[in-house]
């Protein structure tokens, strides 16, 4: 009961927002949740349950996308952080408290996405409609269903719901449906990851072979695959985000940056992951004193996955 009572209110705040969305001229697509259920679940939807709402907008109105959700009384999650810290995330978390309490995770990428605009025209190119509370919401095809799933079973943190989700997706589309999502994870710079997650499933690794997608993975797509069952994610999403923002930079003045951002974070980088930090100006101060020791005691677990990922992605050249 208490599911289905948290799924009504969700699909009531996506209802509402799509619909605000929609009323500044801002399209928008409902990447799980629903959209999950109707393609995988719609024997028994009652069994795919979703505690948020996962909207993604075009990367050029991700910024009108969030006044809008600003004015529907939603907050950011994660603070106001600086334009550098925001440059690389794909996706910024929303909470409404109240009478109608909902969390938006506003989209303008995807887990091992690299190019957000790509991202947009494949997922945009071909969609179907669901209605959702008596309004009408764009969601992905069944080769964008394809697509989302199989990148979500690749986060550092991996969920039985989502290794449920893509061993469903090997049940329900076919070669022709799993060869287009391949194309599209092309597209957006996303290859190296979908070829990640379908080899965590056996179906997947003979799917992959049949496609014939990369066996030689990057560094950085290797790193979250490193945390390993029942240990701490953070490290080794630590370890790939910082290649993944490595392999990007091009210049060693990006690098530079890169670092001082990570030694010197911002006040709302501090308060959303340090309670300490919110509380008050005293719990900010010790926490920004304290930081750079805990980055050292950090480092090592850090550096140990970095090392790590690049010698397997040397190994996997050496034996191609």
């Amino acid at each position: 009961m208490r599911a289905a009572v948290q799924a009504l209110s969700l699909d009531l705040a996506t209802a509402e927002v799509t619909a605000a969305l929609a009323r500044e001229g801002i399209d928008s697509v409902l990447l799980k949740g629903p959209a999950t259920v109707r393609w995988l679940y719609a024997e028994d939807p009652d069994q795919r349950t979703y505690v948020d709402i996962d909207l993604l907008v075009a990367p050029e109105a991700f910024r009108s996308a969030e006044d809008v959700l600003e004015a529907c009384g939603f907050r950011p999650g994660l603070g106001r952080l600086r334009p550098v810290e925001r440059e690389w995330m794909p996706v910024t978390p929303w909470e409404r408290e109240g009478p109608a309490p909902a969390q938006v995770d506003l989209h303008r990428g995807f887990h091992g996405i690299r190019d957000f605009g790509a991202f947009w025209s494949v997922m945009t190119q071909h969609t179907d409609e669901l209605t959702v509370q008596r309004h009408v919401v764009r969601v992905p095809d069944a080769a964008g269903c394809a697509l989302i799933v199989t990148l979500h079973d690749t986060a550092v943190a991996r969920t039985a719901k989502a290794t449920e989700d893509l061993a469903r997706a090997f049940a329900r589309f076919d070669d022709a449906t799993w060869a287009e999502a391949a194309r599209r994870a092309e597209a957006c710079g996303a290859e190296e990851s979908f070829a990640l997650g379908l080899s965590h499933h056996p179906a997947g690794r003979e799917l992959a072979a049949r496609l014939d997608l990369p066996a030689q993975l990057s560094a950085s797509v290797v790193a979250r695959d490193l945390a390993g069952p029942g240990n701490d994610p953070a490290p080794a999403a630590a370890a790939a985000l910082l290649l993944e923002r490595f392999e990007d930079a091009k210049r060693w003045r990006e690098r530079v940056r890169i670092v001082l951002n990570i030694v010197f974070p911002s006040a709302d980088h501090l308060r959303a992951h340090r309670p300490l930090a919110r509380r008050g100006w005293l719990g900010l101060t010790v926490v920004r004193l304290t930081w750079p020791f805990s980055l050292v005691a950090r480092a090592p677990r850090v550096l140990r996955l970095v090392r790590r990922a690049r010698r397997e992605t040397a190994d996997q050249s050496s034996a191609g």
